[in-house]
Formats: C-alpha cells, structure tokens, sequence
C-alpha cells in the first residue's frame, strides 16, 4: 500500500481521470501506471483471475484501482496447502518488508520498546508440551475410589491402574472371563465377597463366589432416574423356583431384581441377578 502510495502520488494532479481526458502521456503518468500495475500484478498473483484481470487494465484504470488501495492489498492463503515459504519472500520483497515479518512492540507502562521484536498474527500451530518427564508415573498404594474401589486416575491424584469400558472389552475380546470376574468383583468394589474369599484362601478352599458389586446399585439408581422403581427380593430355592422371576440358587438364596414401573414409566419389567443374598 504504500508503495502504491507513492506511484500514485508521484502524478500532480490527484484527479486522473481528468488528467487522463486531457490525453495527458507525460513519463511520470506512465510510469506512475507502469509501476503501479507491476505491484498490482505480482502482489495479486499474476497466473490468478485478479492477476489478469489487471493485466487488461489501462492506465487510467490501473491507477484508479491503485487510489483504492492506496491503503494496502488484503493477502489470504490456505494454512497448508496455501503459498510458499519461497512465495511469501518474493512477495515481502516486493512490498520492500524484512523476511522476519516481526514487528516492534511497546511496553504499555513505560514507552519503552521492548528488546526482542514479536511476531504479530494468527498463530495456526501450537507446541504440545507433553514430555515424558511430566508423564511418567508409577504407585504401589494410594488412594481408591469409594464408589468402585478401584485406584483414582491420573497423576495429579496419585492414581494407579484401573479397569474401565475399554480394558474390559480387551479382556472379553481374549476371552478371560474369569480373570475379568474377578477383576469386576471380588478384586474391586464386591467387599462382602472379597471378605468371603479371604476366608476360603484362609480355610484351604478354592472355591469363588462373587456376590453383588456396588455397581450394579449405580445401575440400579441410574434405572431410578428413568422412573422405574427397581426393588431387590430375597427368595428361598423352592420358592423362587415358583416364581416368574426364578433365577440360580447361589448359598441357599435367590435374589430377584424387580423393575417396576415408577411415575410416567411404561409397562412392567422384570430382571434378574446371580448374585449371592447377603
């Protein structure tokens, strides 16, 4: 723009189009047009639409286009796919601007420039300050999760390793059920069951029964949530054999988890559970 500028006003008289219907062709006319359709050109890509479209200007209307952008010429390019680094050179050549593109900044308390010149934009891409040093992390004991008695999560709370959605579909997809039992129940929020192991390991007997993990009262309240009233009924063998809602025996008894429906819920239902009567 402000070479432009200067091309433009190198003519004295500021109406061209009035110096042009004098059939003025003094030298400082054409070259004032010369230069500015030369800018014009490369600084708008000469191989574009708008390149060319300046190409088949004359000099009248080289210049009137020069006077609307006396004030600079808007650049835009695709962040990846856009000009070269090689391109944007030529270009601030052209416009007679240092390669480093960084401007000279003033500290707003005391006037003072700073000491080092700051690049000005919009910055496309961010370093991600993820170093190893910051991520590596390893626990014997720390604190677990009230609810799911498995060890908190991440770093900042001195977490350990848990067993999510994920990590169990990896275990199913190796077919380790009964690792992944274990790991569901008795080694993470199944507390009676995990008292009732200890004290088979304790009397010699290999014997594993898993009861009712805490989760399924998560499940259970989240069931609530939906307006569906979920009760838990205790049955003697012989009874809940009778009974629709019949599941396995597991010590004796038989828990039946009933969903029934609550306030604005839709028709009856009936579920199920293995689980141990405690």
């Amino acid at each position: 723009g402000r070479k432009i500028r200067d091309l433009v006003e190198k003519i004295s008289d500021p109406d061209i189009q009035v110096r042009a219907s004098m059939r003025d062709a003094s030298p400082s006319f054409s070259a004032s047009a010369e230069g500015t359709r030369r800018y014009l050109t490369e600084g708008l890509n000469p191989e574009s639409a708008h390149g060319k479209f300046v190409k088949s200007l004359n000099d009248v209307e080289v210049l009137q286009v020069g006077q609307r952008n006396m004030g600079g010429i808007h650049v835009a390019t695709p962040v990846f796919e856009g000009a070269s680094e090689k391109e944007i050179h030529s270009l601030l050549d052209l416009c007679e601007l240092p390669h480093y593109a960084q401007s000279i900044l003033f500290d707003g308390r005391t006037g003072e420039p700073f000491q080092e010149q700051v690049t000005v934009g919009v910055m496309y891409m961010l370093k991600l300050h993820h170093l190893v040093d910051d991520k590596i992390h390893a626990r014997s004991i720390g604190p677990y999760s009230l609810v799911t008695q498995q060890p908190l999560g991440g770093k900042a709370q001195f977490g350990g390793q848990r067993l999510g959605e994920m990590e169990v579909w990896a275990l199913e997809a190796y077919g380790a059920a009964y690792a992944l039992q274990e790991f569901l129940t008795v080694k993470s929020d199944d507390v009676a069951g995990r008292t009732r192991m200890y004290e088979a390991i304790v009397k010699g007997e290999n014997v594993l029964e898993p009861g009712l993990p805490e989760s399924f009262n998560v499940m259970t309240k989240e069931l609530m949530s939906l307006g569906l009233d979920v009760e838990l009924v205790e049955r003697e063998p012989a009874t809940a054999i009778t009974q629709p809602q019949a599941t396995a025996e597991s010590n004796g008894t038989t828990q039946v988890a009933r969903l029934m429906p609550g306030a604005g819920a839709g028709a009856s239902m009936s579920a199920s559970s293995d689980a141990a009567a405690e």
